[in-house]
Parts: structure tokens; C-alpha cells; sequence
């Protein structure tokens, strides 16, 4: 099992969850969702360790299992550094950028690095 961070693109919507095949979970996401996911990033675990995480950004929450970037100053230093650190060896740094920082000079210096 997998424990993903996927972000709703144009959005600071972001969803933690598991799956066995992730690729396969976003696509029957997208299905209902009218903006593009990315996966921001994921690590082996199964549900404890997603319960686990969602414990980690439950100031974050805004319905479910999807949360809000936007809220992130409300998290304690400490916990904001934990959830960075669980997803930080499958971290997708391309997309991450992307959610975050839409048409930022960070952005745009990941996009001159493709070049």
C-alpha cells in the first residue's frame, strides 16, 4: 500500500490517502473533480500511517480527506516540519511547486530548469 498527497491544480486543495495502485486512484478521482490532480507526493504505508498523517494536518481540514494549503500557518513549526519530512523521499518537487506556487518566480525557475 501507498500513503499519497495528491493537490487540486488552481486550488489549495489537497487530499491524503492510500491506495494499492496510486496512479490508478487519481485517475478515478479526476473523474469527479473539475480541476487537475497532481501528485504532490507518497510513501509506503496503508491506513494507519494515512490516520497518522491526518492527525499530523487536522487544522488543515476542510471536509473529509482533503485539506487546505492556504491553513498551513495555523500548524505548529513541529508539524508542519513532520508532514514535509514523511513525503520528502517521494516528494514530486515539480508538481509540489506547481500546487503551491502557480505562476510564482519559483515556478517559473523549475520551468527554465526543464529547459
Amino acid at each position: 500500500m501507498t500513503v499519497y498527497a495528491v493537490g487540486a491544480l488552481g486550488t489549495s486543495f489537497f487530499k491524503v490517502g492510500y491506495a494499492k495502485n496510486v496512479d490508478l486512484r487519481i485517475r478515478d478521482l479526476q473523474v469527479g473533480c473539475p480541476h487537475e490532480l497532481l501528485l504532490l507526493g507518497s510513501i509506503e504505508g496503508g491506513e494507519q500511517v494515512e490516520l497518522d498523517v491526518h492527525k499530523l494536518v487536522l487544522p488543515l481540514r476542510i471536509r473529509g480527506e482533503w485539506f487546505d494549503w492556504k491553513r498551513f500557518k495555523l500548524l505548529p513549526a513541529m508539524q508542519a516540519f513532520k508532514f514535509i519530512q514523511i513525503f520528502a523521499d517521494g516528494m514530486n518537487c515539480e508538481n509540489l511547486v506547481l500546487f503551491i506556487a502557480p505562476g510564482s518566480a519559483l515556478q517559473l525557475g523549475v520551468s527554465r530548469l526543464e529547459v
